[in-house]
């Protein structure tokens, strides 16, 4: 809460001269985090309109997108909204790559659940709420392994990362023909920054840059912080609301007020 009639979690849009859009997967919608109010994009707002009451904050981050889907979202939004951003700010994550991966031939198999669990105790686990629940309140790290490899085969293939970054682009095009400014986060996986950094933060980062786009580089940021003081809990690897107030002062470097 709140979900507005847009279906986005935030309050209901306001059209002003000076509206920052936030675009992004659940990293932007602020998932794990209790309130709005400890999003990067609403920390920014409140910060922003301490000095002067000009800017308009609108979120539409919405969990489960890739780029391409972000990117059809903004388009959406202005059209049936009519708001003209002065500034886009757009969120990275490393599976953004996921869907055009798909569409290019490296296909992600799923995760193979309770594959540490020998095979007589399965259907118990599974068809217990409270062996499950307990099943499931601790880390399962070897889920993840089969799916960074699908991405980081992904990153590495010439002809997805192009078709990639043609997205991206589109970006980069539409702030371009609307005059607005752009500004990229990308953030690493933050359990583990040096994979991220080599997998994909350093290969996007390069490509925002190299196009004369805006980047904060959240690896940097956070690499000195504990795992535990980066994510909002064990299961949970989306960023802490200590990670979110970092993020939005270096935001609010590139904003000129």
């Amino acid at each position: 809460k709140p979900l507005n009639s847009l279906g986005y979690r935030d309050n209901e849009p306001r059209n002003s001269r000076h509206v920052i859009l936030f675009v992004g997967d659940s990293f932007t919608a602020g998932r794990g985090l209790k309130s709005i109010d400890e999003r990067y994009s609403n920390i920014v707002g409140k910060e922003l309109n301490k000095i002067s009451d000009k800017y308009t904050v609108i979120n539409i981050g919405k969990s489960g997108v890739d780029s391409l889907g972000e990117y059809n979202l903004m388009k959406q939004f202005s059209h049936m909204t009519k708001i003209k951003p002065e500034i886009i700010v757009l969120q990275y994550y490393g599976n953004d790559i996921e869907y055009v991966a798909s569409e290019y031939g490296t296909k992600f198999e799923g995760f193979k659940t309770y594959k540490d669990v020998r095979h007589i105790f399965k259907p118990l686990i599974a068809g217990s709420y409270l062996l499950n629940y307990l099943y499931w309140s601790f880390p399962r790290e070897h889920l993840s392994i089969s799916y960074i490899n699908f991405l980081d085969r992904s990153y590495k293939n010439k002809l997805i990362l192009t078709k990639h970054k043609d997205e991206l682009k589109l970006f980069i095009d539409y702030a371009r023909d609307n005059s607005a400014q752009l500004i990229v986060i990308v953030f690493p996986f933050l359990n583990d920054v040096e994979m991220s950094d080599t997998m994909y933060v350093n290969e996007i980062a390069d490509y925002f840059r190299d196009n004369k786009i805006r980047v904060i580089n959240v690896s940097p940021l956070v690499r000195d912080i504990p795992v535990a003081d980066r994510i909002v809990n064990k299961n949970d690897g989306h960023p802490s609301i200590k990670v979110n107030k970092i993020v939005a002062l270096e935001i609010l470097k590139y904003i000129h007020q």
